[in-house]
């Protein structure tokens, strides 16, 4: 699977695998298992920034003892996906999951970019020290983190460690990302993510995720009116005219999310389909029960999910490539862009975006 004001992330560290710290010297870093993830070790300003080394202590997991029936703050939220195809790695080798947050784009300032040619093509990754993970945003905390990982399911306590630095590079888009490995939790095989995760000392043990699945149909067949009377409406006669639409619904009580996209696509016959003009609508709406007023929710991408506890429904989370925003349900005037959370989880490229409108893609 594998843009927007940053909130700060909070995560925690977690015992290293590593063996303990003697009073001799610390191991240099274990052979790369290929160049495709060799760990670039190399300080750019070794005046500024001490090199990260393997054998660096870290604190224990948080010890937790209460317990709590709603979710924890929504403030907290990070992104948890898959970085490796591995179930383990070594101590110095690039983490199987991680824990992310990008606050900028300058991938020089971890990497060595080769003067006067391109980038070398793969993936590369950079084992950060403390300093640059406290200058990139990426801070310690005494609570503990919940990772969803499953839908409808108990959340996970995990236990962090180092942070690290990913870019991708050659001649398609490249992507920074910065994060900690993640350790503790068990994932849905097959699955890259994304997973989410909140942190608090109490564990919450009747907050719950639960992903929105979508229906998508090219033509109106099969979009109830009460919907379709939420897009304004075109002329739209096939063969020169095509109407498509996605709908996601979550549903639990009386409340009720509808996330509704909609794209007029007019043809072109002389033109290529991706560049045929088209009108797209995203409609995101909550009610929290029959009879109240419908709001909209200013969302930048489509709902996946639903963060709800023993109060019901909490939030909802949109998702679009890099950038995840939740809506606090209970929050005050929903109808508001600023209501929203917001987490860049990496730099993406522009094309990607639109990755997940509907049909055609046009990537």
């Amino acid at each position: 699977m594998r843009t927007t004001t940053l909130l700060p992330i909070v995560l925690v560290a977690c015992a290293s695998r590593s063996p303990a710290v003697t009073a001799a010297p610390p191991a240099p870093p274990t052979a790369p298992r290929d160049a495709a993830v060799q760990p670039d070790v190399a300080a750019h300003d070794p005046a500024h920034t001490p090199e990260a080394t393997c054998a660096a202590e870290t604190p224990a997991p948080v010890q937790v003892t209460e317990e709590s029936a709603a979710c924890p703050p929504l403030e907290s939220l990070v992104v948890v996906h898959r970085w490796q195809g591995d179930d383990e790695v070594e101590d110095c080798g690039p983490p199987s999951w991680v824990a992310s947050v990008t606050v900028g784009g300058d991938a020089a300032r971890y990497f060595r970019m080769p003067e006067d040619q391109p980038a070398p093509q793969g993936r590369r990754f950079r084992l950060l020290a403390e300093r640059e993970a406290r200058d990139a945003g990426i801070v310690e905390t005494n609570e503990a983190l919940w990772v969803f990982a499953g839908d409808n399911t108990a959340p996970c306590q995990a236990t962090l460690g180092r942070a690290w630095a990913s870019f991708q590079t050659g001649d398609g888009p490249q992507y920074l990302e910065l994060g900690r490995a993640i350790h503790g939790c068990t994932f849905p095989a097959n699955v890259d993510g994304p997973f989410y995760a909140l942190s608090s000392r109490q564990r919450p043990t009747a907050c719950r995720y639960r992903a929105m699945p979508r229906a998508v149909s090219r033509g109106p067949r099969g979009l109830a009116p009460t919907l379709r009377a939420r897009v304004p409406s075109r002329p739209c006669a096939a063969p020169a005219c095509t109407f498509s639409w996605s709908h996601a619904r979550y549903s639990e009580g009386a409340a009720v999310v509808d996330d509704l996209q909609a794209v007029y696509v007019f043809a072109q016959r002389d033109n290529p389909e991706c560049s045929w003009p088209r009108d797209w609508y995203h409609v995101l709406s909550w009610t929290s029960r029959p009879g109240a007023p419908w709001v909209r929710l200013r969302a930048t991408g489509p709902a996946v999910g639903v963060f709800s506890d023993a109060g019901g429904a909490r939030a909802v989370v949109t998702s679009q490539t890099g950038h995840v925003e939740v809506f606090d349900l209970r929050g005050a005037d929903l109808g508001e862009r600023g209501a929203a959370q917001e987490r860049q989880w990496y730099i993406a490229n522009e094309e990607d975006r639109l990755g997940w409108t509907i049909q055609p893609s046009c990537l």
